[in-house]
């Protein structure tokens, strides 16, 4: 039988961004995986900080970019997936608007 569970406030806007980026915690499991939707508003920019373990930030609507030291600036469409592996501090930015769901742990990055 399905099951409604009934979260606490779960978004909230995002303190580093460089314009709004507005962040929704969708998923917080026991086996140490995060699921969070980002929407970035027209214009805005958010560095990342190091992190403890790897991600992958999936664009679902919008374009944008995400520039880091190792790879570069790249340019990311929906259905596009950035890996971000343990310690980088990538920036993802838009100029029209992007949504993003990042699945934080659990990963296997790719080679």
């Amino acid at each position: 039988m399905a099951r409604v569970v009934r979260r606490k406030e779960t978004t909230f806007v995002h303190p580093r961004a460089i314009g709004e980026v507005v962040v929704t915690k969708i998923a917080d499991l026991p086996v140490g995986v995060v699921v969070s939707v980002y929407a970035f508003a027209p214009g805005a920019q958010l560095k990342l900080g190091p992190s403890y373990d790897d991600a992958g930030w999936t664009v679902l609507s919008g374009t944008g970019w995400v520039d880091s030291e190792e790879s570069g600036r790249q340019e990311l469409e929906p259905g596009w997936t950035a890996f971000v592996p343990v310690e980088d501090t990538p920036t993802f930015g838009t100029d029209e608007g992007m949504t993003i769901v990042d699945v934080f742990g659990g990963l296997m990055m790719p080679k």
